[in-house]
């Protein structure tokens, strides 16, 4: 009887064993399970991106920050995702790059503009301005093709492709001025020829199809030095029988020309970052551009538009306020 009791009790322990080991291998292995189950979450890695749809919904711009400091990239790619065009500005240093500060598409989709800021706190005193161009698919340094350096990451964007930025009135630091640009007549003016002049000391740009005509007045002459006119290539206009003029002239002068001299003035302009003062000219047949200081030649300068004789009497197709005002934007001294 004891005997049989025993293994009684062994056979029952043993079966106790046995099924506590089943159900602890079920509780663990329900808890791996159950562990399993809760997924390992990562953030994908456009999580950070900004990104602007065209207003015509067939482009995006991504601003990409790179790195700890948040450096970035601009891509401009298609619905399809297929790139167009890419820009770094990130540095090895984390410190020389650049951080975008404002974006914004141009009410037409034509051009994607942005301003930016040193990512180590460089020159803060301007802003680096980029814009890219759809026609031509293109990035560009707003400054270089514009001769503006804007003072302010802020700027306001109007239809269709109007741009209005702070800028300085002169070379590096000191006064300002809003100044509005649109951007599709400075994309037009890059393919222009150059005319450069290093004896007077500047250039200026002109379409293809135009040509220029040049004058050197005698030396016993106290106020021209030199002009140079520049018109449609084959044509010159009849101007009270005995004149021949050109839609855009420009007077190299010896002295002060009387408008500086005298102080007579109609308003203030900038014309690429040089100060001038604009006037009416001879029957107010158009505009006349009087810089106000000489260049390092000390020479002076008179540029004169005659936009509205010609628009009035001429017709010519290739003349047009918004070619004269791309060759007037292009006007520069030489350093």
């Amino acid at each position: 009887m004891i005997l049989k009791q025993g293994k009684t009790n062994r056979k029952y322990i043993l079966i106790v064993l046995i099924l506590a080991v089943i159900v602890g291998g079920g509780i663990l292995y329900c808890c791996r399970w159950k562990k399993s189950e809760i997924p390992f979450i990562r953030l994908p890695e456009t999580a950070n991106w900004e990104t602007y749809q065209s207003p015509d919904s067939l482009l995006h711009a991504q601003i990409i920050p790179i790195g700890a400091t948040k450096e970035n990239k601009i891509q401009i790619r298609t619905n399809e995702d297929v790139l167009l065009q890419e820009a770094d500005y990130s540095s090895e240093d984390g410190d020389h790059g650049l951080r975008v500060a404002r974006a914004e598409w141009t009410p037409d989709s034509q051009f994607f503009i942005y301003s930016a800021y040193s990512s180590g706190g460089h020159q803060p005193w301007f802003s680096r301005v980029y814009f890219y161009s759809r026609s031509d698919n293109k990035i560009y340094n707003f400054t270089e093709v514009s001769g503006f350096t804007v003072a302010s990451d802020e700027f306001i964007v109007v239809a269709p492709d109007i741009v209005t930025f702070t800028v300085y009135t002169s070379v590096g630091m000191g006064p300002t001025t809003t100044k509005s640009f649109e951007l599709s007549e400075i994309i037009s003016t890059l393919e222009w020829q150059t005319y450069r002049d290093e004896e007077y000391g500047f250039e200026f740009k002109y379409p293809t199809n135009w040509e220029f005509s040049k004058t050197k007045y005698p030396e016993i002459m106290e106020s021209y030095a030199f002009s140079v006119e520049f018109g449609p290539k084959g044509a010159r206009y009849e101007f009270e029988e005995s004149c021949c003029i050109f839609p855009i002239e420009i007077y190299i002068w010896k002295s002060p020309p009387p408008v500086v001299a005298t102080g007579e003035k109609e308003t203030n302009h900038i014309l690429n970052n040089l100060p001038a003062i604009k006037t009416k000219t001879y029957m107010e047949l158009g505009k006349v551009l009087t810089i106000e200081k000489p260049n390092k030649y000390g020479y002076y300068f008179e540029i004169v538009n005659y936009f509205k004789y010609f628009d009035e009497n001429v017709k010519d197709p290739r003349i047009s306020e918004n070619i004269l005002n791309g060759m007037l934007s292009t006007f520069r001294f030489l350093e």
